[in-house]
């Protein structure tokens, strides 16, 4: 799935990416549930949005590979997030 495009480099998500953001969500609940009990049903929404932050990280950490490679003139084909993380094609 293509997410869109930063700087020019196509953003592409794995369908595993969903998987892993599935496991964080439903992993890390206990523990939010736990430190924050006031939040009933909206311990899911906090713990997907930690797993959206995370791969923000991630994109952000390939974003840099990217403009990098540009930087030194190499072509970029693009960026890939997936279930370990993700990696630029360069």
């Amino acid at each position: 799935m293509t997410l869109g495009k930063v700087a020019g480099v196509p953003v592409h998500v794995s369908p595993s990416w969903f998987i892993v953001a599935a496991v964080i969500t439903v992993w890390f609940a206990p523990l939010v549930r736990r430190e924050l009990p006031d939040l009933g049903s909206g311990t899911y929404v906090v713990t997907f949005a930690f797993a959206v932050l995370l791969y923000g990280s991630v994109l952000l950490h390939e974003v840099s590979h990217a403009l990098t490679a540009r930087g030194f003139g190499l072509p970029v084909r693009g960026i890939t997030l997936h279930f370990l993380g993700g990696y630029t094609e360069i």
